[in-house]
Formats: C-alpha cells, structure tokens, sequence
C-alpha cells in the first residue's frame, strides 16, 4: 500500500496556480459544485455518460475521482506478487528500463501507482515508456502534463517516456493493425483500469455492433506480456471480466494468473486540505469518498 500521500493538494494548487487567496481558493471550488454532482450522477448509471472534451467535465473528475484511482494498480501488483511470487521478478527483475501501455487511461492516475510499485519494489527500474493511450486523448493532454507527469516524482525516480495515443477502443478493428499492434506488441505490462466495463456495455447496446474485442487486444502481445484487467464494482464488472478471461482461455493464447472472487477494497491514505470542505460539504449528497472498490483479472500472453 502507499502509506501516506497528498494528490489533492497538487491538483488544487496547479488547478487555482493564480490564486494565492486561501478563500478565493475555496469560492472556486465551491462554484464547481454543479458539474462534480452531474459526474457522480452519471457514474451511478450503469453505462456512465461523461463528456471528457469539456475541460470542466475534466475539472471535476480531477477533484472527484483521481485520486481515489492512484493506488489501485499498486494493489494489484503486490496481489501477483504475493499469489504468483516469481511473475514479476522474471518480467522486471534485472531491467533498467520497462514499457507499459495504459488503455483506457484519462489522465492517467494509475501510471503514480505503477511508478510507486516499481520504485519500492523493484528500483533498478530507473526509465519508462509509458504509452498512454484514450478516445479523449486531446482533452487529458493537459492534465497529464500539469498533474500526473510532476506527480510522479513524489512516487518514485523513474524517468517517464511518455507517448500520448488517440485510439477508440470500440472499433479495434479499424486500429489493431496499425498504431496499436505496434504499442502492444512492444509493450512488457498492459493495464487496463476502469473502463472494460463501459466498453462491454457500450458494445452490448449497440447490438454488438461495436467493435470492442479484449481478445483482439491480448493477441497482439507478445510472449510472456501481462495484462492487468481492473474495473470499479459497478453493475456488470464481474461479467465483463469474466468474458474477458473466457476469451482468453478458449483461445489457447494466454493464462489466467489471478482473478477476484469478490470485489476488494481499501481506504487510501489521502491528505484532504481544508478548503476541499468548502465542497464536499455534505451538501445534495456531496460527501468525499472514503474507499475504493475493485474487481481484477491478470492475464499473461503465452
């Protein structure tokens, strides 16, 4: 676990940068009220509609959500550790440098955890690229840049390559081919957090339509790659993973190493500064999340 840190201090002093009055501070944070209540109301559906090229859309999952999604990965990896104890020292052990593919990643908060796994655990993993890569990339650009890429330094010394990437993951078949074989195929770990669910659901109500295929993503890796599958406990997670796995194991192309029962879930460590008050105020439900609960499959290419 992270013992102890503070991303919602960093969120509000780079978000409010050319305010420097405490109490101008909490106003605007009180004005975005509106917009954090609208987001939370679409993720208590069961398909979450958020329109993430409105930067105040952004704002407010910055403030809602982010930091509650940090410390999960970091969860998952010392979960493999502990259940199969020589997976990851064969995939990090000895590398100076590793890449990884985050699918589905918004701003990115799940790549802190992963630096902050590396840096304890495995230090002599000094260097890596990181290919972020989202349907709303040109929208979290900015975020990445202003939030998680300074962020990552009070997680650990490890220099990020980062590589931006626009990719729809509901139409696979028009990408897989091209950009996406090439950041798969190179890539030692793939993580996927909180969004197979939605790309399911998506897929499911436009009649399968869609072209969302996890399979189609896992063939693209190369031997001995993992796959970190990791969703919130919404309506329908526990399927979709399953689905995932299934397709996976029918295939003859990977393993499964390790998989939820039940949801899991803990409480991080977040320091809360005062003015967050002026917000999360009790107010039409405004209350600031005090756990996180997750579901996870972890794959590995064969």
């Amino acid at each position: 676990m992270i013992t102890s840190h503070a991303p919602y201090q960093q969120i509000i002093d780079t978000m409010f940068a050319e305010i420097s009055d405490l109490q101008q501070v909490c106003k605007e944070l009180e004005a975005r009220k509106e917009d954090i209540r609208k987001l939370r109301k679409s993720f208590n559906r069961n398909n979450p509609e958020a329109d993430y090229s409105q930067k105040h859309v952004c704002d407010a999952y910055m403030l809602l959500y982010y930091p509650f999604y940090i410390e999960t990965v970091y969860r998952l990896l010392n979960t493999i550790s502990t259940a199969e104890s020589t997976v990851l020292e064969d995939l990090f052990g000895g590398k100076s440098k590793l890449t990884v593919s985050f699918l589905g990643t918004g701003p990115s908060p799940e790549l802190l955890g992963t630096v902050g796994y590396l840096s304890k655990h495995h230090p002599k993993v000094v260097s890596l690229d990181a290919f972020l890569v989202d349907l709303n990339t040109a929208s979290w650009q900015e975020y990445r840049t202003k939030f998680t890429i300074p962020m990552s330094e009070k997680y650990g010394d490890i220099a990020i390559n980062r590589q931006d990437i626009t990719c729809d993951l509901l139409a696979c078949e028009q990408c897989l081919a091209s950009q996406c074989a090439e950041f798969l195929g190179a890539s030692d770990l793939v993580i996927m957090q909180n969004c197979i669910t939605d790309l399911v659901t998506a897929r499911n109500n436009a009649g399968n339509v869609a072209g969302f295929s996890f399979l189609d993503l896992f063939l693209k890796l190369r031997p001995g790659t993992l796959f970190l599958v990791i969703d919130l406990d919404y309506s329908g997670t526990r399927e979709a993973i399953n689905e995932a796995v299934a397709a996976v194991q029918s295939s003859e192309a990977g393993s499964l190493l390790c998989q939820s029962q039940h949801y899991e879930e803990y409480s991080p460590r977040i320091d809360r500064p005062e003015c967050l008050k002026s917000l999360f105020d009790g107010s039409d439900g405004l209350i600031m999340r005090t756990s996180t609960r997750y579901h996870y499959a972890v794959l590995k290419r064969t």
